[in-house]
């Protein structure tokens, strides 16, 4: 007759995560007076591609874009919580938050 692992009092660590790399790639190049961003639309989980229209680019201003990869999640919440930091920002100075700014909360953010 053979024990089972639970039997033998082997510790096991569970591997299941709520979070999940969703991949990706984003790139920024700047220069004197231009930008330029681009990023991937696929979000994939392990081997499984989940969509291929995702953007990682979210417009924050008129000139103000955040790119962001890896879990979804993470990178949606702060997409949310940065612009509802802006509409605050706007109520309490009655004017846009600019780039460097933003670059600021983006910072103290994280």
């Amino acid at each position: 007759m053979q024990m089972s692992d639970a039997g033998r009092g082997t510790n096991e660590n569970a591997t299941w995560s709520p979070y999940d790399n969703n991949g990706g790639t984003c790139v920024a190049v700047a220069g004197e007076d231009y930008c330029i961003i681009a990023a991937d639309t696929r979000m994939s989980t392990g081997y499984s591609i989940m969509t291929r229209n995702s953007s990682k680019v979210m417009k924050l201003s008129d000139k103000c874009l955040l790119a962001s990869a890896g879990f979804q999640g993470d990178a949606r919440t702060l997409q949310k919580m940065l612009l509802s930091r802006q509409v605050v920002y706007h109520h309490n100075h009655n004017k846009l938050m600019g780039c460097h700014a933003m670059a600021q909360l983006l910072s103290n953010t994280l």
